[in-house]
């Protein structure tokens, strides 16, 4: 295996792992999201625990996780981009014979973590309004 397809299959193995948590616990969030809290405090309570628990235990660890893998492969991806624009201002579209699908792919995967990271972080701010009306 090459270098790049090695990268691709550690960050698709990593996505896919993030995105499966994601996809299990969304409904989840949702769930907490659409909860409607009690106007008494000490009522609210339970129901306030619970999105703790969702915030705290699933959405900041998976934001976590996510955008430390998109910074993590983040520079290897640019320098993938930056390598194809150089490429195609100094040899035009005759650069596309050096076209490398798994390169593209890879860059394709870290836009992928970071855009859950984005998701995760987004979810994260909307259970953390829910806490603190």
């Amino acid at each position: 295996m090459t270098q790049a397809s090695d990268l691709l299959a550690a960050g698709s193995l990593i996505l896919t792992v993030l995105a499966v948590l994601y996809s299990i616990w969304y409904p989840n969030v949702q769930a907490k999201l659409s909860l409607v809290l009690p106007v008494q405090a000490e009522d609210a309570q339970p129901k306030l625990k619970e999105i703790r628990a969702v915030l705290t235990e699933q959405m900041i660890p998976l934001f976590i996780a996510s955008l430390l893998t998109t910074i993590i492969f983040l520079p290897k991806a640019i320098g993938v981009l930056w390598g194809t624009v150089d490429d195609l201002s100094g040899h035009g579209f005759s650069a596309f014979s050096n076209y490398d699908p798994i390169q593209a792919t890879f860059v394709f995967v870290v836009a992928c973590t970071g855009f859950l990271a984005w998701q995760a972080f987004g979810l994260s701010k909307q259970l953390h309004k829910k806490l603190v009306p």
